[in-house]
C-alpha cells in the first residue's frame, strides 16, 4: 500500500474572497491553513512547509520562493498576476501560466517544480 504525504495549503488573504465564494478542496490528503490577511513581511513564515500557496493580493517574490523549498504550486485567485514573480518561479525550473479567468473556479496558477 502507499502511503500519501499529507500536502499543507495556505491562503495567504481569504478575506480578499466574497466570503459566499466556497473553494473546491482537492481530492487528495491535505491540511489548509487560511489566514484573513497577510502583509508582505509575514508571507515566508506562513507558508513555511506548504506545497501549495493561495494568494490574491498578497506578494510572492523571488526571496519568498528561495526560503520556501517545499512549495511547489502558486494558485492564484485572482485574474491579475502581477504580485507574483513569474520570473523567479521560471527559473525554479516551472513555467508560469495563466488562464485569464475571472471567476474564482477558473483562477490561474504558477505551477512550481
Amino acid at each position: 500500500m502507499l502511503e500519501t504525504i499529507m500536502q499543507k495549503i495556505v491562503f495567504l488573504d481569504r478575506s480578499t474572497i466574497a466570503p459566499q465564494t466556497r473553494l473546491r478542496r482537492p481530492d487528495f490528503d491535505h491540511e489548509i491553513v487560511e489566514h484573513a490577511s497577510t502583509l508582505p513581511d509575514q508571507v515566508a513564515a506562513r507558508l513555511q512547509g506548504a506545497s501549495v500557496a493561495i494568494t490574491n493580493k498578497a506578494p510572492i517574490t523571488a526571496r519568498t520562493l528561495e526560503a520556501l523549498p517545499s512549495l511547489r504550486l502558486v494558485a492564484v485567485a485572482a485574474t491579475g498576476t502581477d504580485f507574483v514573480d513569474k520570473v523567479a518561479c521560471q527559473a525554479r525550473g516551472s513555467p508560469s501560466s495563466t488562464s485569464g479567468a475571472t471567476r474564482s473556479t477558473q483562477s490561474p496558477s504558477i505551477r512550481l517544480r
